[in-house]
């Protein structure tokens, strides 16, 4: 983990108006087992990064706060992410022609995967 800090606290004093910087870090968070701590980094930072990634940002926080059992708090992060690909397989919009066709991501939460 701290490695990881180091590294993207570097991409972060870089380019902190980029959301992939504060995601990164957000996720070695959520697969240490500390998804709290990712879910409050991009709070934090959302606002601060480029128009165009704060959807992004939320999609993310919103995959963070599932992880730590914060159900209603995720909803808002899915709304504030719109049209965010992930955010529309996390909601389970799989009628959606771009998460039909959309392989990159897994399948929407409570859904098994096709054989």
């Amino acid at each position: 983990m701290q490695r990881s800090e180091v590294i993207f606290g570097a991409l972060q004093r870089l380019r902190a108006d980029r959301s992939f910087a504060w995601v990164g870090l957000a996720l070695c968070y959520v697969n240490a087992g500390r998804a709290d701590d990712g879910a409050r980094l991009l709070e934090r930072h959302a606002d601060f990064v480029v128009a165009e990634e704060r959807p992004e940002m939320h999609a993310f926080r919103a995959l963070a706060l599932q992880l730590a059992g914060r159900g209603s708090e995720r909803r808002r992060a899915l709304a504030a992410a719109g049209s965010h690909p992930l955010a529309r397989r996390m909601a389970g919009d799989a009628a959606s022609p771009a998460a039909e066709h959309d392989t990159s991501l897994p399948p929407p939460m409570g859904t098994s995967p096709e054989p």
